[in-house]
């Protein structure tokens, strides 16, 4: 009796390709309708296109600023505890308590009144 190995193909790894940047008028273009006598141009997808590209509204991640995370790291350090001490005490994770005295964190009002309520 001979054994056949069965389902031994080697898959290739996927390929990642690179896309071009297309701008976004390129993207739909007008839909164009041709009748016997004339052409209509749909303006209000053209209308969108446009305020779509000459939009300039700034898009920012609020975080926590600098005066309230010094303020946490002052009034934890009056207190003499350390940082886990801190994240135990309030729920946390370490790691939150971190990037709130760094002032990396996004801002969270709640998150951020809860400490302050538990350092006094």
């Amino acid at each position: 009796m001979e054994w056949t190995i069965v389902g031994s193909k080697k898959k290739k790894p996927p390929t990642i390709k690179k896309v071009k940047e297309i701008p976004m008028v390129q993207l739909k273009k007008p839909v164009i309708q041709q009748n016997t006598h004339t052409e209509k141009v749909n303006y209000s997808e053209l209308n969108k296109l446009k305020k779509i590209e000459e939009e300039t509204e700034n898009f920012t991640v609020k975080r926590v600023p600098k005066d309230v995370s010094q303020e946490i790291v002052t009034k934890r350090l009056n207190k003499k505890w350390t940082q886990k001490e801190l994240a135990q005490k309030c729920n946390l994770q370490v790691k939150d308590i971190q990037t709130i005295e760094n002032g990396t964190a996004v801002y969270n009002g709640n998150l951020i009144n809860k400490i302050k309520r538990i350092l006094g």
